[in-house]
């Protein structure tokens, strides 16, 4: 399997991500083969209100009745990736198989993300979710494949046994993972406050190519965000499913990101 040729942190600040490095990650792991060729998704199940990186000493040491690392990485509520672990974590259990990973050998054969969240109905923050998509694109990426079959959420792995990551569709998970594989590495970054009609910027560029590409837009390429421009923004809205006032040609976090784009305010 063909991998990325840059160090992980690296690679994955090339995906758009904000990334920390948990001191000791290169070294961490159980004393294991680990050989990556999926990824496993999981929510922390810590409190709603416990922080941003409320399970950080608990995924890195483990729990009195399992030993430490409980994942290769860490999705804080703000949409930071702290990596953990390089090698084999607890993570998986018994489960399986999918997605070409034999029974009960997902530690052995998947990426774990632990993503804080009290699994009990806490929102999922569009922050949080865009960082999730793009860390599992990047992944793929990294081990060489676009098959976003190989990220499936722990209740895959382990249907009856686990529920995480709970409140997530992850047929839905699974599409924008592919939408972030289309739009690729190189990230751009846009903000919210500039795309409105009858603004004029370079982020309204951006935007037209980007819907051009997607077959959404004919017209100039200016930094005017016109009418023209308006309606195309509309039809992408309606395409992704929004009705009424939620396709009214003015760009929102969601829709944005599902074009391709790293949002701010």
């Amino acid at each position: 399997m063909r991998m990325s040729r840059v160090g992980l942190p690296t690679h994955l600040r090339r995906w758009g991500l904000k990334v920390e490095e948990k001191d000791g990650w290169r070294d961490r792991g159980r004393p294991y083969t680990f050989a990556p060729r999926a990824v496993i998704c999981h929510h922390t199940a810590s409190g709603s209100e416990s922080g941003n990186f409320a399970s950080e000493a608990t995924v890195t040491f483990g729990r009195s009745d399992l030993p430490g690392p409980l994942c290769q990485f860490l999705l804080a509520r703000d949409g930071t990736v702290k990596i953990i672990a390089k090698g084999y974590a607890n993570h998986a259990g018994v489960g399986g198989p999918r997605a070409g990973i034999p029974e009960n050998m997902g530690n052995t054969y998947a990426y774990g993300i632990e993503a804080e969240n009290n699994g009990l109905g806490e929102p999922w923050s569009p922050a949080m979710l865009n960082a999730y998509y793009r860390l599992c694109a990047a992944l793929l990426d990294y081990m060489g494949t676009k098959d976003v079959s190989k990220v499936f959420g722990h209740k895959e792995w382990a249907p009856g046994r686990k529920i995480d990551p709970a409140g997530i569709d992850m047929d839905n998970f699974r599409n924008n993972v592919r939408a972030a594989l289309i739009a690729g590495p190189s990230v751009k970054v846009v903000r919210l406050s500039r795309l409105l009609p009858g603004k004029r910027n370079s982020d309204v560029i951006l935007v037209k190519r980007h819907l051009h590409r997607r077959g959404f837009y004919e017209g100039d390429f200016n930094n005017f965000y016109s009418e023209r421009l308006r309606r195309a923004y509309a039809a992408w809205q309606r395409h992704l499913g929004y009705e009424g006032k939620d396709a009214n040609g003015v760009p929102g976090r969601l829709s944005l990101s599902k074009l391709g784009f790293w949002v701010k305010n």
